[in-house]
This record gives C-alpha cells, structure tokens and sequence, in this order.
C-alpha cells in the first residue's frame, strides 16, 4: 500500500504578533520612564531665572516641614509676633524665612452650635491679624476650619514657612 505525503501546515504568527507589540510598547515604555526620573527640576516660577553674566540663576522655594502650631484663647497680635520670632530662633531658620501657608481652626461647641460658627471666628481672627500685622500673611495661602475638639473660645494656629532658595549656574 501506498502512503501519501504528509502536508505540512503552516503556523498562524498572527496571535504572536499582538504579544510582541506588547513586549514593544512595555520596553519603550521603561526607556521613557529611565530617562525622566533623572531630570532635575526647579519648582518656581521662569520668571525668576534670571542671566547673569554667562550663568544662570535659578529660585525656589526651601519649605520646611516642622509647623508652628500654636492654641490661642485670646488675639493679641504682639504675642502672635513674638510667637513666630522665637520659633523662628528656635529653628535656626534664616531670617528670609516667610509664612507660606496658615491653617486657621476654630472651635465650637458641638450641642449648641455649627462647625459654620468655629469658622466664622477663623475668619475674624484672621481679619484682626490682617489689619494689626498685614505683612505676616503677606504671601501665605490660608485656609479656615472647625473642631469640635477645642473650646468655642479658642483657636489653633497652624502656620507652614519656607525661604527662598537661589542657585548658580555657571556656564
């Protein structure tokens, strides 16, 4: 008997070529992501590059992580001064250093009174502070808020700082 010849099929590439444009895309992808974790960056603003004869100066700003958190029972300006003056010592931080952010809390009795109450005496406090010492809060962002924690005649003062940082670049 006689056998006939096998036929030889051909293989179907096309379920593979989808795997490979995969494993393409995913190289490409860990190329890109290589080269822009290593890019340095100065966070500010272009308008504070400045050219120097044949450098570059580059501002930023430095914040610093510790806050000043402080409870008041009463508004004083003076001693809201003196406060930040003395952490400022405390801290060894320059004498360039600014408030850059202030957290205002007011509290309130929760039975008989809403947390829109502890916010409005944020916002007192914060006008009291505006109109007897405006150049605290000159380039600070703030933002008001209530806890029922604290007692309706108190407010928690929480202020960020930060100084500003000038780099040379010589070219």
């Amino acid at each position: 008997m006689r056998r006939r010849p096998a036929v030889e099929e051909q293989e179907d590439t096309t379920a593979q070529a989808g795997w490979m444009y995969a494993d393409l895309f995913l190289a490409l992808m860990v190329v890109f992501l290589a080269t822009i974790s290593f890019v340095p960056t100065f966070n500010g603003n272009a308008n504070l590059i400045t050219k120097n004869q044949g450098s570059t100066l580059y501002t930023y700003s430095n914040i610093y992580t510790k806050h000043l958190d402080i409870l008041y029972t009463s508004f004083d300006a003076t001693i809201i001064k003196d406060d930040i003056k003395t952490f400022i010592k405390n801290e060894k931080l320059p004498d360039s250093t600014e408030i850059i952010f202030a957290q205002v809390i007011g509290g309130y009795n929760e039975k008989n009174e809403t947390p829109s109450i502890a916010i409005k005496r944020a916002i007192d406090f914060t006008n009291k502070l505006d109109k007897e010492a405006p150049e605290l809060l000159h380039h600070a962002a703030s933002t008001m808020s209530s806890s029922k924690t604290i007692d309706p005649d108190q407010i928690v003062f929480r202020l960020t700082f930060a100084t500003k940082v000038s780099v040379n670049s010589n070219k």
